[in-house]
């Protein structure tokens, strides 16, 4: 049975991962929004968001497309 200190030591690192995931977010959406990317195509944005450690998933959710397109994206990112 996990004491009270572990049960409070678990919520708050709940609680900090889930902010930290929010911040992240935040900041990618800053990223891709910047006037200097704003003109960037798919593949330029998911060559960004890579180059800052996003995966796969979480590049598609930030823009808005499925994880596919985004392996595609990557595909012709290698062929370049």
């Amino acid at each position: 049975m996990m004491s009270n200190q572990a049960t409070n030591d678990n919520q708050e690192t709940k609680a900090i991962s889930q902010s930290l995931q929010q911040i992240s977010s935040v900041l990618a959406h800053l990223a891709i929004n910047m006037d200097m990317n704003k003109d960037k195509n798919q593949v330029e944005l998911v060559k960004l968001l890579l180059g800052f450690g996003y995966e796969r998933s979480q590049i598609a959710s930030i823009l808005d497309t499925t994880i596919a397109s985004v392996t595609a994206r990557l595909a012709e990112l290698r062929k370049a």
